[in-house]
């Protein structure tokens, strides 16, 4: 649980400071902070209820097609960002927060369709920023969400390719300074 708090926590700073670093209307640091911190809050739950659930996320961070949720609803019918959002709306965070994390693993939720609001798209995209970049700088375990949202996070938060590794560069201090 430790490693998971430690990790959330990580992920919650980077959140704040990418919102604060691109300046997007109406996008708050305090709130990408807020999110990044319980947008996993469903997997202690799952941890406690379910005593394999660590093979089941080992499972679902490994598979390159499949939406994660996906895997957890065929191997414990019921996924993290479900119970998640429940909990979330339990203790009263805004509804836009609960329904990004119920959506958090959703495929189609930053594909230029999506119905999602664009604070949630926000939300989703930050996160998942913020884990990849978490797992790049401190050698963590890879897991397989950056490969399939890379690109719809990129163009929801209006980065490029340029923008991406001056982004790096100042993410890594970040990470660095809070270890």
């Amino acid at each position: 649980m430790g490693r998971f708090w430690d990790a959330s926590a990580r992920t919650a700073r980077l959140c704040a400071w990418l919102a604060y670093k691109l300046d997007i209307p109406g996008f708050h640091s305090d709130d990408a902070y807020t999110f990044g911190l319980f947008h996993d809050c469903g997997i202690p739950v799952l941890m406690v209820r379910f005593p394999h659930y660590k093979e089941v996320l080992g499972q679902a961070n490994r598979n390159t097609q499949t939406e994660f949720t996906a895997i957890e609803e065929s191997l414990v019918h019921t996924n993290h960002a479900m119970v998640g959002s429940a909990l979330a709306r339990s203790w009263w965070l805004p509804e836009d927060m609960c329904f990004s994390i119920r959506h958090h693993h959703d495929l189609t939720a930053l594909a230029a369709n999506s119905t999602l609001p664009k604070s949630q798209r926000e939300f989703i995209a930050t996160t998942q920023f913020a884990e990849h970049f978490s797992q790049q700088q401190l050698g963590l375990d890879f897991t397989e969400e950056w490969p399939k949202f890379c690109a719809a996070s990129l163009e929801t938060l209006q980065i490029d390719e340029e923008d991406l590794e001056f982004l790096y560069a100042e993410a890594r201090q970040i990470v660095s300074a809070a270890e």
